[in-house]
């Protein structure tokens, strides 16, 4: 068993089946990504897999509990990839891109290299994933996961401060 690590949208059955991602629909790609992603697909090299139809995983759990903390109301899996990933690539080459897009090209060519970054997150594309564990953080723990990697205050540190400025 190869472990890895899944931030998903919706709710996943354990034992099932991961879906490949959906940051490729239409809808998702209206925003600064679409560009970034389509010279990347340009750019990828023949014995690489495609990112439009690939199944996205965390290495690490802490940088998927990182990731986690930044959406919403995401679900963390623990999951099962069986073969080997597809690729390893560093995703801080892509928000290095969004960053400046001057540097596309550049931070393209060194995400399918396998290039690291100074910080990286690495994601790797398999073929499939088990989902095995749920491990989707508490409403508190997602607020402690926010304060530690964003600085951002919790629910309890907002309303105590809502409540200091009424009183």
């Amino acid at each position: 068993m190869t472990r890895a690590y899944r931030v998903h949208g919706e709710q996943l059955q354990i034992g099932g089946t991961v879906p490949p991602s959906t940051v490729f629909s239409a809808a998702a790609l209206k925003d600064d990504r679409g560009p970034i992603e389509k010279r990347f697909e340009e750019l990828r090299p023949a014995n690489r897999p495609t990112r439009q139809s690939a199944v996205f995983v965390f290495e690490s759990v802490d940088e998927a509990k990182r990731f986690v903390a930044s959406k919403g109301n995401h679900f963390l899996y623990e999951v099962d990839v069986g073969d080997p990933p597809r690729h390893r690539g560093d995703w801080t080459w892509l928000n290095k891109a969004r960053q400046s897009p001057v540097i596309i090209d550049e931070c393209a060519h060194s995400y399918w290299a396998g290039n690291a970054t100074e910080s990286p997150v690495w994601e790797w594309i398999v073929r499939e994933a088990v989902a095995t564990q749920d491990l989707s953080p508490t409403a508190q723990e997602r607020d402690e996961l926010r304060k530690q990697h964003y600085g951002l205050s919790t629910g309890q540190e907002i309303a105590d401060s809502l409540r200091r400025c009424a009183g």
